[in-house]
């Protein structure tokens, strides 16, 4: 049976470069899925945010007209 006897040289040292350009592929990856859920979620809380003004805005009504009688 041979045994194989790796030492430091080009090869390993490429693999800490590609090991490099998969990690920051993979940040880029992942911020843009960030981006994109923060995108949802502000849109989210925008379209709820109008909810509650139409509500508001009901609630003032209703209370106005109240009022008057």
């Amino acid at each position: 049976m041979q045994m194989a006897y790796y030492t430091e040289g080009a090869v390993p040292s490429a693999g800490g470069k590609f090991k490099e350009k998969e990690n920051a592929l993979e940040n880029q990856y992942m911020r843009q899925q960030d981006a994109l859920k923060l995108k949802k979620l502000q849109e989210q809380l925008e379209a709820a945010q109008q909810s509650v003004d139409s509500v508001k805005k009901e609630l003032q009504e209703h209370v106005e007209k109240n009022n008057k009688n």
